[in-house]
């Protein structure tokens, strides 16, 4: 499935970067993080899935059907969480990918089968994105 991809809000061309990633391996190492475990704990829920992240998924899922454009999602390399799921920004580990925002539509296209989007990184982290992720610079 092919997706068009619009900038996201808070996309800065001074300080951010358009990659395309391979899906699978960028939820593949985010699902191992203490960010994927921190959301993992607050959606508790007996069915599995909240209300809200249910509605989230939700809208994703109808525009993708609709072939409506997406916001790319925001993401970068350190985490701002401990084990703990304290607040850790001056103790941020560069290996592991933080979701800024976009954490259901990226989950929702990885269940319809999306293999590659575009997302917003930070410009000084394009060569990491592109090691470890399959990137590809798409714009400024």
């Amino acid at each position: 499935m092919k997706v068009e991809f619009t900038r996201h809000s808070l996309h800065d061309d001074q300080r951010d970067a358009v990659v395309t990633v391979s899906l699978p391996k960028l939820m593949g190492a985010w699902q191992d993080s203490n960010q994927a475990k921190m959301a993992t704990s607050q959606n508790d829920h007996p069915s599995g899935e909240t209300e809200k992240a249910a509605a989230k998924r939700g809208f994703y899922e109808e525009k993708l059907k609709n072939g409506e454009p997406i916001e790319m999602a925001r993401v970068n390399l350190g985490i701002i969480f401990d084990e703990d799921f304290n607040w850790a920004g001056n103790n941020i580990d560069p290996a592991t990918l933080e979701i800024g925002d976009g954490r259901h539509r990226l989950t929702e296209m990885l269940q319809e089968g999306v293999d590659a989007v575009q997302v917003s990184v930070p410009k000084t982290q394009v060569e990491d994105f592109v090691a470890q992720y399959g990137a590809e610079v798409s714009g400024p």
